[in-house]
């Protein structure tokens, strides 16, 4: 079977049961599943619970915000689980982690050994009103640089 990994930056609103619900299925399915994850002061108690034991967890902090010097080492990070973990598929969810997921796909891009990418947004960083929009027009610019990546 294949060996999966979810990337996903926060477990509010919707996505903790999407990314549970999908991870789960899989797990029950015989593959190997895991999730890198962030938790934020949303994420509610108890959300391990949420996911069967087969489902591995690996808390990696990131932050929604752009900063950086903090997203290089969240995004080096990503690359060495990513790289460790030799997944056949590697899903994002999140805008956080669907903008480090593609970067670090670029590391694979050269290879055709690399896993299958996909990004599954769960809501559009761009499109929130309560950013104002010189955020949004930069996280609409983010968002078109990285289209293009697998």
């Amino acid at each position: 079977m294949s060996k999966i990994i979810h990337v996903v930056e926060s477990f509010g609103a919707g996505t903790l049961s999407m990314v549970s619900a999908i991870a789960n299925s899989q797990s029950q399915d015989g593959h190997q599943v895991t999730v890198i994850h962030s938790v934020r002061e949303e994420t509610p108690a108890g959300w391990r619970d949420l996911f069967v034991p087969a489902v591995n967890c690996i808390h990696l902090p990131m932050q929604r915000s752009i900063h950086p010097l903090n997203d290089f080492r969240t995004g080096r990070a990503l690359f060495k689980w990513i790289d460790s973990i030799a997944p056949d598929v590697v899903h994002l969810h999140s805008s956080k982690a669907g903008a480090l997921g593609r970067l670090v796909s670029l590391a694979w891009a050269l290879r055709s050994d690399g896993p299958r990418w996909f990004f599954s947004p769960h809501g559009l960083s761009f499109l929130q009103r309560a950013e104002g929009r010189l955020k949004n027009g930069i996280f609409l610019t983010i968002e078109k640089l990285l289209a293009g990546c697998r």
